[in-house]
């Protein structure tokens, strides 16, 4: 607060002298640093090859003295593809303009963007690096933040095939060792584990995803395959596995494990999940299952 004492408001009473004026600020604490919005809605102007509006917790400007421009990503939050339009390109003038906002309000951003690479349904997200920004108070720089753009038109809880998705776990092995998957032959026990899906006539969509997609597709809890069949994985509880799973088998989905005791008692007692082994009776040292649901 900024306090203005004016000339002659004041007398000392014992002289009679009226006081001068003087002024004073007095600070209850330092402001916040600036941030994205968490949630706002979806606006893309179709002017000026078109322009996706981001919303600041207040007015900033470009930080000056930096070695590198920091850099941000626009991501699609809810699509089958998981795309990122931009993905870690500097935010500057290049594909930044600020003060967008009405009557040149600084607080409102606009990214340029082409209007192909808005989702259909859904919206984005925006991550921007710390440094990018600073106050326009008190030049205060911004740190790590994240907004979500929301669409107008939320993305289907299910994917429209019928058939379980099998989860390739050797590519999710190989992947997590920095290994090649494409240069690897399938092991025995993997074949195995297909050998007996087939004898019991489980019709399922081979799939290759990567531990990551694998995540980040559960977690957006869009086109989710209703049916899911997972190898044995080491969980790292940690990681974001856990909640993934649970919030998938909450919503409806038919999670199959197979291969690990361990994953038995771990969904029976960190997420009491009622289970049910299914050994497979056609083979003594074959594949050994699970289901939740």
């Amino acid at each position: 607060m900024e306090v203005e004492y004016p000339k002659g408001i004041a007398i000392r009473a014992s002289t009679d002298v009226l006081s001068i004026g003087s002024s004073d600020e007095v600070f209850c604490r330092k402001c916040a640093a600036p941030r994205l919005l968490p949630s706002i809605r979806l606006n893309f102007i179709t002017e000026n090859n078109g322009l996706l509006e981001i919303a600041w917790s207040q007015p900033v400007a470009f930080a000056e003295g930096r070695h590198k421009a920091r850099n941000f990503s626009v991501c699609h939050t809810s699509t089958r593809g998981m795309s990122c339009p931009l993905k870690e390109v500097d935010f500057d003038d290049k594909h930044v303009i600020p003060c967008t906002g009405t009557g040149g309000d600084c607080a409102v951003w606009s990214i340029k963007f082409d209007a192909p690479d808005l989702p259909f349904c859904g919206g984005l997200r925006i991550e921007i690096a710390d440094g990018a920004v600073v106050s326009e108070d008190d030049k205060t720089p911004n740190g790590y933040t994240i907004g979500v753009l929301e669409g107008r038109k939320s993305c289907p809880t299910w994917d429209e095939q019928r058939v379980c998705h099998f989860v390739d776990g050797d590519r999710l092995q190989n992947e997590a060792e920095g290994r090649d998957w494409e240069s690897q032959s399938v092991s025995k026990k993997q074949l195995h584990l297909q050998t007996d899906l087939d004898r019991m006539h489980i019709k399922y969509d081979l799939i290759s995803w990567s531990k990551m997609h694998l995540l980040r597709r559960l977690m957006s809890l869009s086109y989710l395959p209703r049916c899911l069949i997972l190898p044995s994985l080491e969980v790292d509880m940690q990681s974001g596995y856990p909640q993934a799973i649970f919030d998938y088998v909450h919503v409806g989905g038919q999670l199959y494990l197979v291969g690990s005791v361990k994953n038995i008692e771990l969904m029976a007692q960190d997420w009491q999940l009622s289970s049910e082994n299914r050994p497979s009776a056609e083979r003594c040292a074959g594949s050994f299952g699970w289901f939740a649901g």
